[in-house]
């Protein structure tokens, strides 16, 4: 279940379905239009935790497309910096993928997201599970000057973006050469900063994942493929 303390709010609030006086003190009050204009959009009823997921993200969807940055004070400079980290890589991921066409050799079937924290800041990681029309797709990828992955090295091809950004894509092997698994990670040595200083290793990585990286999402969209792709 999703967690939304570290938005700023007590337990037993993030416990109940989102109201207007209840506005995550993480955001800036001057958002705060696009936060009752978001629970508009809610159902009358539902599960508390699935209500905040949609809030949260419909309300930083207004906040792109009135081209507001959401976040409150203190909290705002790290957590820009923050954004700013993920969407550089996001954006050479999306080079990528768009550049090799990827998506014409390979059918998406699921991605999963992933936050953990490490001594100094987190890895945020990004992996979809695809089909391989083409069992030769592993000689695709060493091709120049797209896709230009590495040599695999222990069962994993990859490829280095930037300091932060690693492209991965290894095969399921039991699939033989058509079960494959493409994503990449992103590292940063930067702690979010969350109103309640005594947040949870959980809340943090749901922080990233649902709030800082979904912002991301919004605002780095590609014409090529679905941007909810990876």
């Amino acid at each position: 279940m999703t967690t939304w303390a570290g938005l700023g709010l007590d337990p037993l609030t993030a416990q109940r379905p989102p109201t207007p006086q209840a506005y995550p003190s993480v955001f800036t009050p001057n958002c705060r239009p696009y936060w009752n204009a978001a629970l508009e959009s809610l159902p009358e009823q539902g599960v508390p935790s699935d209500m905040w997921t949609q809030a949260v993200r419909t309300f930083l969807l207004l906040c792109k497309q009135a081209n507001t940055y959401p976040f409150m004070g203190t909290q705002q400079a790290r957590n820009d910096q923050i954004v700013t980290a993920l969407r550089a890589s996001r954006r050479a991921v999306l080079k990528v993928l768009d550049n090799s066409q990827v998506f014409r050799m390979l059918t998406l079937k699921a991605t999963r997201r992933s936050c953990y924290m490490t001594d100094k800041g987190f890895v945020l990681r990004v992996e979809g599970e695809v089909q391989a029309a083409d069992p030769t797709v592993s000689k695709w990828l060493l091709l120049k000057p797209w896709p230009a992955f590495g040599l695999k090295s222990q069962g994993v091809y990859s490829k280095q973006l930037d300091a932060h950004t690693r492209m991965i894509f290894y095969n399921q092997g039991a699939n033989m050469g058509l079960r494959w698994r493409i994503g990449y990670e992103i590292t940063l040595d930067i702690m979010p900063a969350l109103p309640n200083p005594m947040a949870s290793q959980v809340e943090i990585e749901n922080f990233v994942l649902k709030v800082l990286w979904h912002h991301v999402m919004l605002d780095t969209r590609t014409r090529k493929w679905h941007r909810r792709a990876l």
